[in-house]
Parts: C-alpha cells; structure tokens; sequence
C-alpha cells in the first residue's frame, strides 16, 4: 500500500492541475474568511477607516474586483499559451520524453495557481458587494485583492524570465541529471536484507544456485495491466516472505515493461505463494509510463535521447551533446563509487528471501556509452567528450570489474575512432585523450584536458 500511496503523490507532483487546484481551493477560503472579517469589523456602517482599505464605494469596489477577475483570467491564458509553445519547443529539440519534467516544475504551476486563485477571490468577494438600503462594501476583502492583483504583476515577471530559463538547454539537462544522480544514490542506499559481504559482480546469473523447485514449483503475482512496473515495496516483500517462510523473486524491476498476465514475482513454494498473492498486489505497482521513482535509467535514457538528437545531421549541436554527456558521466561516476547492491536479500536469520536485482554497471554503461559511441564517431567535439566521460568514470571506480567494462568500452570508443576521417590535430587530440583515459583506468590519476 505505501508504494501505491508514493506513486499516486508523484502524479499528483508531476500534474499540472494539483498545485493551481490547491491554490483556488485556499482562495475560496481567503474570500470567504476576508468578507466575515468586515463583517466583525462592521466599518461599512460607521464613518471609522483603518486608513490603508479600499474606500471607493460599492460601484467602485464592483469595477475594481471585475477588473482584477478579467485581467486574471486573461494573463491566466496567455501564461497557459507560453507554456504549451515552450513545451513544443523543448518537444521538437529535446524529445518529448522531456515534457514530464516541464509538467513537474513547480514554477509553472505556481504561476498559474497564483493567477487562477487571484480570479477566483475576485469573483467570489465581487459576489458580497451589495448597494442600495442594504449596502455593504468589504473593504478590507477588496484591499487584499487589489493586494494579491499586484502581487501577481510580480508573478507575471518571474514567470516570464523563468519560462525563456526552462527550456535552455543546460537548465533542462541539469534537472534531468540530478534526477539521474539522485536516483542512483537511492539506488544504492536500498541496503533492505543485504548483507556487508554481498557484492553484486561476485554472482552468477540469477537462477543459478537457486532451488530446483523455485523455478519448477513458484507461484506467480500477475501484471494486472500491460504497462510498465512503476515501483515495489521491497522492505514489504521482505516481510511478508520472512514471515511466511517463502523466497520471492522479483522478475520485472521498475522501469520494465510488461504485458497483462506476465509474471511480476515468481514465489516459492507455490502453496505458500498462493495464499500471499492477494496482499502482494497492494507491493507492486503498474502504470502507464516510466518514472523515475526506483528507474534511474529513465533519467538515463532522457540524457541519452538528447544527446543522440543533439549529435544528428538535422540539428548538429554537440555542446548540447557535450552538456549531456557531463550529467551522464556524473550518474556514472557515482555508480562506480558504488557498491552497487546485490540482488540477494535475507531475513536476520540470514535465510534467502527476496531476489529482486538492480541496473548492473554492464548495462548502465551500455546505455550509457554503447549508442552515443556510434552517434560521435566522426564529431570530434562529441568524440573528445565521451573519452573524457569515460575518464571521469574511471577515476571514481572502486573495483577491477568496473575498470574492465569501462575499459571495454573505450577500446570500442578508440576502435570506432579510426574510420573516422579526422584531420592530423584531431586525431592527435583523440589518441592524447584515449591514454589519458587508459591512465586513469590504470589508477593513473590525471585531470581531463580542457574542451572548449
């Protein structure tokens, strides 16, 4: 059930209506709250003044808060415009992968929640003023309205500078770089069941030492919908098979994508299994897209996308490659720093309960690495970058098996280097960056050579 409750506040975060939504449901209550003030206060029926209040009258407090509702509602809609266009913008050179963190940024949600709730307390305290016998003009509810209308000019101007900052390109490619770093960083401080000696590149394949009757005798939790596997409760998994006595095995990870009736946990042995199947629904949790909640290669995945359009012949900018390339090297860097988590999780007793593995340092180094190698191939400025990502990998790497796949690739890297056709100063550049990367993949630490 927590799981569920997490993902159902990220969409709600990454919505565009939860924030604005709140705002107008706090300026309801403002209206209300501001009009039963100058009621208490009862100044409409004496000639008292606080001195700072609205004191124009009904038809003058009429004309104010109707200015104010339609000069909201109109800025309110041009805000809406400037973000569809940046969107589009960020659509056609970014990819639209990027379109959820624009959804997500609280800048432009607080704008339009500023502007919509501005609309709303207008409307509704506009509602109160009242002429004739029975007049009655809230002059301190229209005072804070005149107050929220300018308040909003400020908002206006923030969220004009803020709308041209989003949509660059560094500001874009660090917001999905943290995401990525700070994924991974959860990633590997999922310590649940593990013990100290585990390390997840001193195992073999997952169903090799396993017993005979987990793969031939399992229960299976099935994806109740085709979709992908946004998030699981793995301390809940671990409870729930150490008090059952079962070994469950997570076959699908978050970011995986699965079809209706594919297994999700495979759960030994079966007769056990099958009773826990109903309470192990509320653990998984499908939906319709990745996040990046638990999938730090989907932030991954973004980076790379970018940096793949980037490197095309349509657009030809490499320094938003090289942007992408610095924020992939960071999440890889602080992978290798590691220890990255093995898939092996035990009660206290330290029996096997939960098999459940993580992105391994092959394959986030391939997705990494792997395409943007083919797509640099005859750019030396991506090229040059790449090699230096790898160097900065390498110079946080604790083990030797971290080294031999970053290794790989280099030797891939510097293969594919020679049929390009570079003249003599950039091919120069290229073997220079190579070594210094192989001098650093040797524990030979030296700093990457500047690329301007």
């Amino acid at each position: 059930m927590r799981v569920k409750l997490v993902k159902l506040w990220e969409r709600l975060h990454a919505s565009y209506w939860f924030i604005p939504a709140i705002m107008m449901v706090l300026a309801i209550g403002l209206a209300f709250a501001m009009v039963a003030v100058d009621r208490w206060l009862g100044l409409e029926d004496t000639d008292v003044s606080l001195g700072w209040t609205f004191e124009g009258g009904h038809e003058g407090a009429r004309e104010v808060l109707g200015v104010i509702a339609a000069s909201m509602i109109g800025v309110a809609g041009v805000t809406f415009s400037i973000t569809i266009v940046a969107f589009s913008l960020a659509a056609t050179q970014f990819g639209p992968r990027v379109l959820r963190n624009l959804m997500r940024d609280r800048g432009n949600q607080l704008t339009l929640g500023v502007f919509l709730a501005t609309f709303v307390y207008a409307v509704l305290v506009q509602r109160t003023v009242r002429g004739g016998d029975a007049e009655f003009v809230p002059d301190t509810a229209v005072t804070v309205g005149v107050l929220l209308a300018l308040a909003s000019i400020g908002v206006l101007i923030y969220f004009i500078h803020h709308a041209a900052e989003s949509i660059q390109a560094p500001t874009l490619l660090a917001n999905v770089g943290r995401e990525l770093v700070e994924g991974v960083e959860v990633m590997l401080g999922d310590r649940v069941g593990l013990r100290v000696t585990d390390d997840w590149d001193e195992f073999t394949p997952l169903r090799d030492g396993l017993p005979a009757a987990l793969v031939d005798e399992r229960a299976c939790l099935l994806a109740p919908r085709s979709g992908y596997v946004q998030g699981l409760d793995l301390r809940k998994l671990l409870e729930c098979a150490t008090e059952r006595d079962l070994v469950i095995r997570v076959v699908r990870r978050p970011g995986h994508f699965v079809l209706a009736g594919d297994p999700l946990l495979e759960i030994w042995p079966r007769e056990g299994g099958e009773r826990v199947l109903g309470r192990l629904e509320d653990d998984v949790v499908v939906g319709r897209f990745r996040t990046q909640q638990q999938d730090p290669m989907f932030a991954l995945n973004q980076l790379v996308q970018v940096a793949l359009r980037a490197l095309s012949p349509s657009l030809n900018d490499p320094f938003t490659a090289m942007t992408a390339l610095d924020w992939i090297g960071a999440g890889l860097a602080r992978l290798v720093e590691g220890p990255a988590p093995a898939p092996w999780r035990y009660d206290d007793e330290g029996r096997l309960r939960v098999i459940a593995d993580t992105p391994s340092v092959e394959e986030f180094a391939e997705r990494a690495l792997g395409g943007i190698r083919n797509a640099c191939r005859d750019n030396p400025l991506g090229l040059l970058h790449l090699i230096q990502t790898v160097q900065t990998a390498a110079n946080h790497a604790t083990n030797a098996h971290q080294r031999e796949v970053l290794r790989g690739h280099l030797t891939a890297i510097e293969r594919d280097s020679h049929h390009a056709h570079f003249d003599p100063t950039d091919r120069r550049a290229v073997d220079e960056a190579v070594q210094r990367a192989n001098d650093a993949l040797q524990g030979v630490a030296s700093p990457p050579a500047p690329i301007h």
